[in-house]
């Protein structure tokens, strides 16, 4: 049975264009666990829903460090 949680994020590091958006989908999306990411770059919030079971906020943080962003729970 899926525990699955929801998240928001505010996102720091994101540049002009939204290809930041694009690259922190992806290496957050790759975080096992992770069922759904969506990285808006006008407003800097990652929505993000996951299987609580599995994933935990630090791991989502740690991943995005490593990708060059800050996120910060809101």
């Amino acid at each position: 049975m899926e525990t699955t949680a929801r998240a928001e994020y505010y996102v720091s590091g994101l540049a002009c264009g939204g290809g930041g958006a694009s690259t922190l989908e992806h290496v957050l999306s790759r975080v096992t666990g992770v069922a759904e990411v969506v990285v808006n770059p006008a407003t800097h919030i990652a929505y993000i829903r996951f299987d609580a079971r599995i994933c935990e906020p630090p791991l989502l943080v740690e991943a995005a460090s490593k990708a060059g962003f800050g996120i910060v729970p809101l």
